[in-house]
């Protein structure tokens, strides 16, 4: 529906798309990655180049290239007047629905989130009913649970920074589709469904007595060499009729539950499949490793996004979307079949790039 997240520096560069004749504009340099203090990292495109913010790879087809134009084209207002600044800091407002897993009661929640580009990326997640807030600033992860901070580097707090892990995944994930510009490319490819699982076929399982338990449709797009989109539900499946398919490679995307991968630091590159609608806008996007192509769907996000929000600043954000993680029951061939998360836009305390107040590091350190 958003560990460091976005922007380390900015500078000039050439328009991504110059096939378009729009001018040069500012873009970023690139999306942190690993955890704060971890060193950068440059990544190689497949043509041997640089990766960096909106680089086409030479070699790119026209196709993918057609496709990545216009998800640029609607990731701004056209009647903006000129082009929209880099996000170098938000603070936005959700409702959100929360569910701990499939089958129990979702927990309503607002939430306010900020991000700032400081020193690999802060960001902050406060849960305005239940008065929790979770941080990670220049002196690391911690949460605020009712009125003591807590560091959430011991042992027993593995939980609770996973838990900001995911927050995380969703604020950066949210801030590349929604600036695109910024991603650095390693891969764009256009994707041609080969096969579409529309079901009967499901999966079976017993319960420890040998009687049959729910049966769960395991419905699929198959795009061939081991690409595939797993659909966690008949809605998805049904949103995904008619949408062009592209396959972005980039280090400036996050998975869900990335486990033990998140604790090391290492950066990694991960693999997007999107499907966009015909105006360009992401409707459907599956976030996994990046295994040469081939799909494994362990810690994978898949996000829906039902509708998008227009600012009067030029910006257009996500403002419906829903996330579903891999169901670790079905060994992640596959997604819940409930979202994880359902977070809808407070589009009247949007800002981006707030100036007054705008956002410092302090913001993003417990204050004892």
């Amino acid at each position: 529906m958003l560990a460091a997240l976005l922007i380390v520096v900015s500078t000039i560069l050439p328009s991504p798309c110059p096939q378009d004749g729009s001018p040069a504009q500012k873009i970023p340099e690139g999306f942190p990655t690993g955890a704060p203090g971890t060193q950068a990292q440059s990544w190689t495109a497949t043509d041997g180049q640089p990766a960096t913010p909106g680089r086409i790879p030479e070699g790119t087809s026209q196709a993918a290239l057609k496709l990545w134009n216009s998800m640029l084209s609607a990731s701004h207002m056209q009647k903006a007047l000129g082009p929209t600044a880099p996000v170098t800091s938000f603070d936005l407002t959700f409702g959100a629905e929360l569910r701990s897993k499939p089958g129990t009661p979702s927990k309503d929640e607002t939430v306010n989130f900020r991000f700032l580009d400081q020193d690999r990326g802060f960001l902050s997640a406060e849960f305005l009913r239940s008065r929790r807030k979770t941080v990670r600033g220049p002196k690391g992860d911690y949460l605020l649970d009712g009125k003591e901070w807590v560091s959430m580097q011991g042992r027993e707090d593995i939980e609770s920074r996973r838990e900001l892990d995911r927050w995380v995944a969703i604020a950066r994930n949210f801030v590349a589709l929604t600036q695109p510009a910024g991603v650095r490319l390693i891969e764009l490819r256009e994707l041609s469904p080969v096969a579409v699982d529309l079901g009967p076929q499901v999966e079976q399982k017993l319960d420890k007595q040998g009687i049959p338990l729910p049966v769960k449709a395991m419905h699929r797009i198959e795009f061939g060499a081991g690409r595939f989109l797993s659909l966690p539900t008949e809605k998805t499946l049904a949103a995904a009729n008619g949408l062009h398919w592209l396959e972005v490679t980039s280090p400036d995307f996050r998975l869900f539950d990335s486990g033990a991968r998140g604790t090391t630091g290492a950066a990694s590159a991960y693999r997007a499949i999107l499907g966009l609608e015909k105006n360009g806008r992401v409707r459907i996007a599956q976030f996994h490793d990046d295994n040469g192509g081939a799909v494994n769907l362990q810690g994978a996000l898949f996000v829906e996004i039902l509708r998008w929000q227009e600012l009067d600043s030029g910006y257009v954000l996500p403002k419906e979307l829903n996330t579903f993680r891999s169901d670790p029951t079905r060994a992640h061939q596959t997604f819940e079949v409930q979202p994880t998360l359902s977070l809808t836009l407070h589009r009247r305390t949007a800002r981006i790039n707030p100036k007054r107040p705008a956002l410092k590091a302090s913001d993003f350190t417990p204050l004892r």
